[in-house]
């Protein structure tokens, strides 16, 4: 997964729920917002005021990185908890491509549903499902 593909998770889910984009820039500054952007060491959050980096911190790890955004950007601590698991979801969705791409891994899979004889995530309200569908052998 490339440190390009994975600042896309962010920007995807935030898109999806209709944040505004003025509330959050990702990799590079914007007057107002909420700012992520990668470096050397791994990435920094900060908030973008007056030609200023205010309450700058730095990470190692994307993930964390995305979750002080959320934070920052939330309205609300429940909107916070569901932007978060939904920025989870989709990095372990993107994880989990990457490794069968990378290992030739020949399983069928799908991320978006239930789909016959794959390997199936996807979302029950709350909570995502995983199912194995096994080819059935009728012994007579």
């Amino acid at each position: 997964m490339s440190k390009h593909d994975i600042t896309n998770i962010l920007r995807k889910v935030l898109e999806s729920v209709g944040m505004p984009d003025s509330y959050y820039s990702i990799g590079e500054y914007k007057e107002g917002a909420v700012c992520i952007e990668q470096n050397e060491k791994g990435y920094v959050v900060y908030d973008a005021e007056r030609a200023k980096r205010n309450e700058e911190k730095e990470y190692k790890l994307f993930g964390v990185a995305a979750y002080d955004v959320i934070s920052r950007i939330a309205m609300t601590k429940k909107d916070e908890k569901y932007l978060q698991k939904e920025v989870f979801d989709e990095i372990m969705k993107e994880a989990l491509k990457e490794v069968f791409e990378l290992n030739n891994i020949p399983i069928f899979y799908s991320f978006e549903g239930y789909v016959e004889e794959a390997i199936c995530m996807e979302k029950d309200g709350k909570n995502i499902l995983y199912t194995v569908e096994k080819e059935e052998t009728n012994i007579m």
